[in-house]
């Protein structure tokens, strides 16, 4: 087939192969680095800090990921994954959170479920009437 195309075709078709070679061997070498960078970047601990607004108290909260809910006053918090982007400077650190509250009856409600920021902490922080969390660090 390539030899009944005019030379220019013939140029243009070889060009366009190679670019695909290229192209997907790079998307499959940038696949493998992506899987290994994010399997060597989970972390077993997130730090949040935990302020409520109306006593005024401050808290480090030092909580294991993936396991029970740790609950810093009314709010019971669970971290699913926790994750440190070491290519960003500074270092980016994220988690993906639930945040339960649990009224004066005993209901339990979720308030909050998706990912903070270390970074730009005034767009990622879990606002609360009572309560503010925002993300600290993940440690080992």
């Amino acid at each position: 087939m390539i030899t009944k195309l005019f030379p220019v075709q013939q140029y243009q078709l070889i060009s366009w192969v190679i670019y695909y070679i290229v192209l997907t061997t790079s998307l499959a070498l940038a696949n493998e680095n992506t899987e290994q960078v994010t399997s060597d970047n989970q972390h077993k601990y997130a730090l949040l800090r935990g302020l409520n607004k109306i006593t005024g108290k401050s808290q480090i909260l030092k909580i294991p990921v993936g396991e029970d809910l740790y609950y810093f006053e009314t709010l019971g918090l669970f971290v699913r994954s926790c994750q440190k982007d070491l290519s960003e400077d500074p270092v980016e650190n994220k988690i993906l959170l639930e945040v339960w509250h649990k009224d004066s009856t005993g209901n339990i409600d979720r308030v909050f479920f998706g990912w903070l920021f270390s970074l730009g902490s005034s767009i990622s922080t879990i606002e609360h009437p009572v309560y503010d969390i925002a993300l600290a660090e993940c440690i080992n």
